[in-house]
């Protein structure tokens, strides 16, 4: 028969759990890193599409930046939304289409 020392049995599973908790640590801090990793990346391509639109700004065309052994960047710059220009806004609800049951504007029909 199996001698049962919930001591012994708990310690056991302790270690294990530990052991395992230890791994996610790990894991944990991995994600972190990765994480921190892709944001200094995004911010890097920010910049290098930055650098390639002011070059062209100043004049350089596509074709001379890649002969010269640039490559185009790999994100696009992001610009902020131009606001839409507005019209003249017509309110058709105030705008009379019914003029008395007529096809056009009222006549005078007098003198």
């Amino acid at each position: 028969m199996t001698n049962l020392n919930s001591e012994t049995i708990e310690s056991r599973l302790q270690q294990r759990l530990a052991e395992r908790m230890e791994a996610v640590r790990g894991l944990i801090a991995a994600r972190a890193e990765l994480d921190a990793t892709r944001a200094a990346v995004s911010a890097a391509e920010q910049v290098d599409a930055a650098a390639w639109q002011t070059a062209l700004d100043a004049g350089w065309t596509v074709n001379e930046l890649k002969q010269s052994g640039l490559s185009e960047p790999t994100v696009k710059r992001t610009r902020k939304a131009r606001p839409k220009p507005r019209g003249l806004a017509v309110d058709e609800s105030t705008t009379p289409t019914n003029f008395g049951g007529t096809n056009g504007p009222p006549q005078n029909s007098g003198s």
